[in-house]
């Protein structure tokens, strides 16, 4: 990748990257996996504005987790990203976003995206409270062969209180019966389950009732900033409210030698009728240099 930083606060970029947008649900690396999402894109950054940050990117092509030797390991796009993030304020950090996605490998995937974001947090008497609001709306775009025009929505909020930190979570992604609000170039596994049931979005939609606890555990047995965390996933249709399941999550995780962290990650859906009863469990090592 080349970058040149001649021009006051701007960043001009061009070649292969990894672009990781807000939390990463609309746009992300895929970090999870060994063979990261990359783009190939041209990208411009601006902070000529205090606490403000204009970002530009048009990708042209996008490298997947599959790899090049499946026909999905590699997306030919003519997509933009456009992206404003606001920090000035730690209970009220905004950021609004436009995605157009042209994929040739998938006309039915052209979308154009538009939302806002925020998020925030306040300390009280030794306790923090946050949250995440978000609102985006999904319509067709250049030649998609399917007419949609559909909604997403996300509530979450938030409490940490010493070494604990519990949140609850509403999510929904809107569908016809035919077509579904779809964030094909997310780090998906992040969202709707480890199992990764729902990396496609149903055609009928999903609405994702969550609730997690995490913590922070510190030092154990040579390890170093231990974690522990679970989260509970119920999971319904947006149209129709027809079940899709349940889903409970656990991951632990800690530092050793200061340079090595291992991951634990367990994950058990149940059906009820919708895909299979799925048990999956991870054994990750990141090393840091």
């Amino acid at each position: 990748m080349l970058r040149y930083r001649g021009i006051p606060n701007t960043l001009l970029a061009v070649g292969r990257e990894r672009i990781a947008l807000d939390n990463e649900r609309f746009v992300g690396a895929v970090g999870f996996r060994q063979n990261e999402q990359t783009f190939d894109a041209a990208t411009i950054v601006n902070t000529s504005i205090t606490d403000l940050e204009l970002r530009y990117d048009y990708v042209a092509s996008v490298q997947r987790i599959f790899g090049e030797d499946n026909r999905q390991g590699d997306w030919n796009t003519e997509s933009h990203f456009f992206h404003a993030a606001l920090a000035r304020y730690a209970f009220a950090k905004a950021a609004g976003y436009g995605y157009l996605l042209d994929i040739d490998d998938d006309r039915t995937l052209h979308s154009q995206t538009y939302g806002l974001r925020l998020t925030g947090d306040h300390p009280y008497m030794g306790v923090k409270f946050g949250y995440a609001l978000e609102y985006a709306h999904q319509s067709d775009y250049e030649g998609n062969p399917r007419n949609f025009s559909l909604d997403y929505y996300l509530i979450e909020p938030r409490v940490q209180a010493g070494w604990a930190t519990v949140w609850l979570g509403y999510e929904s992604l809107e569908g016809n019966g035919v077509s579904a609000f779809q964030t094909p170039m997310a780090t998906l596994h992040k969202f709707n389950g480890f199992a990764d049931k729902f990396l496609t979005t149903p055609a009928s939609g999903l609405i994702d009732r969550y609730a997690g606890i995490s913590f922070r555990l510190g030092d154990v047995v040579g390890f170093n900033g231990v974690t522990l965390q679970g989260i509970y996933h119920d999971y319904n249709t947006a149209r129709g409210d027809a079940d899709l399941g349940s889903e409970f999550n656990a991951e632990l995780s800690g530092l050793v030698f200061k340079r090595y962290r291992l991951t634990l990650k367990y994950a058990h859906y149940v059906a009820d009728g919708f895909a299979t009863d799925t048990n999956k469990m991870w054994m990750l090592v990141d090393v840091n240099f």
